[in-house]
């Protein structure tokens, strides 16, 4: 049975850099809209997962200006609440701390500013180049069924996909280092209450959303949640009181992972164990031109079941793209281990540990 309408209130957690054409701060449907179309992929993808099927299939849905599949949507998005954002620059948090990066020196420290280093382009030295959306905003998404189409469940499985919103939800820029994490505060279904159960292993596996490591990296694009021989690739941490704490502790889990693999000094750039992580990597940007790749491993902030602040690190992984990897240098058995020392890392890092 398919439904006609959804109303979702969403919570900032963290400072969000959702901007219009300016670049600061707006409150508009793009960024939510695509909140649910990432979602929906992993959602929907399944074990038979084809990314070229997929990307009809999210045209059909969610609306397609392109040659190739041009259709409209047959889901409606509308915020109650939309516009700019006051400017609030001045009113940033200054209670972020500065951390050991052994690959930065200024003035002869080498320490960099947290919120700068997960922030860095929407947050400068000095604070936020922009303005930005508060922690604590609250929105009120409508969401609108098509009347002579309606989507069903298997075309777009709302709850499965609010639940992994709920659990791991981001947007706007730096999304994917916790800025602009959202948490669901409630869901009404044509009228019904529905709640979302709290974030286990056991619940997430229940989704079908999960495949080992060694099967998505031989697919193209994040699609899944990883796996390996341990368990589910989330981890949770611990409590903290502030959410800039939190920030603190996620930018040195980075560094961490990020900087044991050691860049090689050589007179010729090449693709190296860093890039795999993301492209570009620090200076070392020229290796093969203005390309970009994404972290698969992604941050979230959320509220803990105590209240507090808790951090989510969660692995997407997927093959390193064929665009990037100009005549096959990054070989899947290393792709395969540089993961596994990251995941090693963070497995070890205080403080946190794998969904339980």
């Amino acid at each position: 049975m398919s439904w006609k309408e959804a109303k979702i209130t969403f919570r900032f957690v963290t400072p969000a850099f959702v901007g219009g054409a300016d670049g600061n701060a707006e409150l508009r449907v793009p960024p939510f809209k695509y909140l649910f179309r990432f979602w929906w992929r992993v959602a929907v993808g399944g074990p038979e997962y084809d990314h070229r099927a997929l990307q009809k299939r999210e045209g059909e849905i969610f609306g397609n200006a392109g040659d190739k599949f041009a259709s409209t949507a047959r889901l409606r998005f509308r915020l109650e609440e939309w516009g700019k954002v006051p400017d609030n620059k001045q009113k940033w948090s200054r209670a972020f701390s500065e951390t050991y990066h052994p690959e930065v020196s200024y003035k002869g420290k080498h320490e960099v500013a947290t919120d700068l280093y997960l922030g860095y382009g929407p947050i400068g030295s000095r604070g936020p180049t922009k303005t930005f959306i508060n922690p604590g905003q609250t929105v009120v998404l409508t969401l609108n069924n098509d009347l002579i189409q309606p989507l069903d469940k298997s075309e777009f499985p709302l709850e499965k996909i609010l639940k992994l919103i709920h659990w791991f939800g981001t947007m706007g820029s730096r999304s994917k280092n916790s800025w602009g994490s959202v948490e669901i505060s409630s869901v009404k279904v044509d009228g019904n209450t529905w709640n979302l159960p709290l974030l286990s292993e056991g619940n997430l596996k229940s989704l079908n959303v999960i495949r080992h490591i060694d099967h998505a990296l031989a697919l193209e694009w994040p699609h899944a949640i990883g796996m390996d021989q341990k368990g589910v690739l989330v981890w949770k941490s611990d409590s903290f009181d502030r959410f800039e704490d939190v920030v603190d502790f996620l930018a040195k889990t980075k560094i961490a992972f990020r900087t044991q693999f050691k860049f090689q000094k050589t007179q010729f750039r090449k693709l190296e164990d860093r890039h795999i992580l993301a492209y570009p990597a620090g200076f070392h940007h020229n290796v093969i031109g203005n390309k970009r790749l994404a972290n698969q491993v992604i941050f979230k902030i959320r509220h803990a079941d105590d209240g507090k602040y808790q951090a989510i690190a969660f692995h997407m992984p997927h093959r390193f793209p064929h665009e990037l990897n100009e005549g096959g240098v990054i070989k899947f058995e290393q792709q395969q281990k540089v993961w596994d020392e990251v995941h090693k890392v963070l497995d070890k890092t205080p403080k946190l540990g794998r969904l339980k």
